[in-house]
C-alpha cells in the first residue's frame, strides 16, 4: 500500500512541511477514533434516514441499472454521455455517476442502501483527498483538523447519505487542487486536468464554480514562485481536450434549459422587481450571496429544503463555529495566521468558499440553496482546521474542549438525524411510493402499484419494478426500446 501510494504522490506520514505537531498520542488517538466512527456511521442506516427513494435518487437509480443490463439508458438511449432524467426537462444523470454506477452497483446490488452507499463513499474520498490537499500545504496537524471538521460537517453529511450526482463535484475538484498544486511534473499537469475538467460533467454549478477555482488556484501557485509555463499549457490542453464532449453538450438548448428556468436573469423572474438589466441582476446576486453567509442559514436551521438540510442545525456544525471564532479571534488578537503561505491558503479557502456559494446565488428559487453551494464545504473544512490548529498551538489543552464539541454535537444530532428526522422527512423523500413497492413485493400485484403512482416520473416508478420486482430493465413496458 505504502509504495502504491508513494507511486501516486500520496505519502501519508510525510508532508513536506517542518510540522512539528501540538498532539499527544492520547489527543492524537481521540480524534483517530471520531473521525473513524462517524466515517463507518456514515454508512449506517441509509434506507431509514433519510426515509424513501426521492425521485431524482429513484431516476438516477433507474438510468444506473438499464446501462448495466442493456447498455442503454432509461429511455433506450445507447452510451448516452447524459442520460435524461425526464423527457424534455432539462435534467440528466451525470457521466461519473452514471457509469462510475454501473460498476459499483455490479458489486453491490441495486438496493437503496447500495446506491446511498455509493455517495457515502464518494464523500469518504473527498475527506481522504482534504487530508492530502491540506497536509500538502499546511502540515499534518492542520489536515487532521480539517478532516475531524469535515467529517462531523452536517453540509456534508446530509449529501453523502442522498444518492444523486452533485457530491462528484467536490471529489473532483479536491483532488484536482491536490495534483495542480502538488508539483510541476507532467503526470500532475495531466491528472489535475481531468479532475477538473470531470468537475464541471458531475454537476451544473461546477461550470461556474471550477473556472473560477482554477484561477485562484493558478494565483496562489504563482505566489509560491512554483509557476511554471509549460505545466499551465498542458494543463489547458488536457482539460479543454477532456471538456470538448461537454462543450458540444453545452450547445443544445435543452442542456441550459433547467438554469434558463431558474438563474436570476430570467426576464421573467426579474420583471417581478423591476426594468430587467444589468445593475437588476448585480443587486440580486449580492443580495443572494449575503444569504448564504447568513447565521440563520450557516448556523441556525440550515436551507429550508428538508433534503437539502434536517433544520436541526445549520449547515454548519458546532465544531465549525469553535473554529471559525477561533480563526477570527487569533486573526484580530495576533494580525496574522501563521507564515506567509498559512495566509494565502486562508485566503485561497475563502475565495473557494465563494466559488462554492456564487452557483446558488446566481440561482433564485429556494435560496438559499445549500445543494447547488455544494462545492463550499470543503473550503469551510480547511477554514476551521486552520483555526482550530492555531488554537492548540497557542494553548494545547484546548483539544480536549473541541474533543468534548464534538462528542456532543454528534451525541444531540445524532439522536435528531435518525430517531426525529426521518418522521420530519417523511413526505420530502417520497416514502409513500417505497411503501407501496414494500406492498407489492409481497402481495405481487404491481398493476395496484403503478395506479397508485400514476403522476409519479416514469423512470422512478421503473426503478421499484427493477430493484423490487426484479425485472430486466427491457421488460418494462415504460421504457423506450
Amino acid at each position: 500500500m505504502l509504495c502504491l501510494g508513494r507511486r501516486f504522490g500520496l505519502d501519508l506520514f510525510s508532508s513536506g512541511i517542518d510540522d512539528k505537531g501540538v498532539f499527544s498520542k492520547n489527543s492524537f488517538a481521540i480524534l483517530i477514533c471520531i473521525i473513524t466512527i462517524v466515517s463507518i456511521g456514515r454508512f449506517f442506516f441509509l434506507e431509514k434516514s433519510p426515509p424513501g427513494f426521492y425521485v431524482d435518487e429513484a431516476i438516477g437509480a433507474t438510468n444506473i441499472i438499464c446501462m448495466r443490463q442493456t447498455g442503454h439508458d432509461g429511455y433506450g438511449v445507447p452510451m448516452p454521455l447524459f442520460a435524461e432524467a425526464a423527457r424534455n426537462a432539462g435534467g440528466y444523470t451525470t457521466p461519473a455517476f452514471l457509469y462510475s454506477g454501473i460498476l459499483w452497483t455490479a458489486l453491490f446490488g441495486d438496493s437503496i442502501f447500495s446506491f446511498r452507499a455509493f455517495m457515502a463513499f464518494v464523500t469518504t474520498l473527498t475527506i481522504v483527498g482534504l487530508f492530502f490537499l491540506v497536509r500538502q500545504q499546511m502540515g499534518k496537524d492542520v489536515a487532521l483538523l480539517s478532516v475531524f471538521a469535515a467529517s462531523l460537517s452536517p453540509w456534508a453529511w446530509q449529501f453523502s447519505r442522498i444518492s444523486w450526482d452533485p457530491p462528484f463535484m467536490p471529489l473532483f475538484f479536491v483532488w484536482g487542487m491536490y495534483f495542480f498544486l502538488k508539483s510541476n511534473r507532467i503526470r500532475d499537469s495531466v491528472l489535475a486536468g481531468i479532475l477538473f475538467s470531470l468537475a464541471m460533467y458531475s454537476y451544473p454549478p461546477g461550470r461556474v464554480m471550477v473556472p473560477l477555482l482554477f484561477v485562484g488556484v493558478w494565483f496562489f501557485k504563482y505566489f509560491q514562485k512554483k509557476f511554471d509555463f509549460k505545466f499551465i499549457l498542458i494543463f489547458l490542453g488536457i482539460f479543454i481536450l477532456t471538456s470538448v464532449p461537454l462543450f458540444v453538450f453545452l450547445l443544445k438548448p435543452e442542456s441550459l434549459m433547467r438554469f434558463g428556468a431558474v438563474g436570476i436573469t430570467n426576464p421573467e423572474y426579474l420583471r417581478h422587481f423591476g426594468e430587467p438589466g444589468i445593475f437588476l441582476i448585480l443587486k440580486i446576486l449580492v443580495k443572494n450571496i449575503l444569504l448564504h453567509v447568513h447565521p440563520q442559514f450557516l448556523l441556525i436551521s440550515g436551507d429550508t429544503n428538508l433534503r437539502h438540510s434536517t433544520q436541526y442545525a445549520g449547515e454548519l456544525g458546532w465544531v465549525d463555529l469553535f473554529g471559525m471564532l477561533a480563526l477570527i479571534i487569533t486573526f484580530f488578537k495576533y494580525r496574522s495566521i501563521g507564515k506567509k503561505n498559512d495566509q494565502n491558503f486562508l485566503g485561497l479557502c475563502l475565495y473557494g468558499f465563494f466559488c462554492g456559494i456564487l452557483p446558488a446565488a446566481l440561482t433564485w428559487e429556494s435560496i438559499p440553496h445549500a445543494l447547488r453551494a455544494i462545492g463550499a464545504w470543503p473550503f469551510v473544512a480547511c477554514m476551521v482546521g486552520i483555526g482550530l490548529a492555531e488554537l492548540c498551538r497557542r494553548n494545547g489543552k484546548s483539544i480536549y474542549s473541541i474533543v468534548f464539541v464534538a462528542i456532543l454535537f454528534i451525541i444531540v444530532f445524532g439522536y435528531k438525524y435518525f430517531v426525529m428526522y426521518p418522521n420530519s422527512s417523511h413526505a420530502w423523500f417520497d416514502s409513500e411510493v417505497k411503501e407501496w413497492a414494500q406492498e407489492a413485493t409481497v402481495t405481487g400485484d404491481w398493476n395496484l402499484f403503478d395506479q397508485k403512482t400514476t403522476g409519479y416520473l416514469e423512470l422512478g416508478r421503473n426503478y421499484y419494478h427493477l430493484a423490487y420486482g426484479k425485472k430486466f430493465c427491457g421488460q418494462l413496458p415504460h421504457v423506450a426500446q
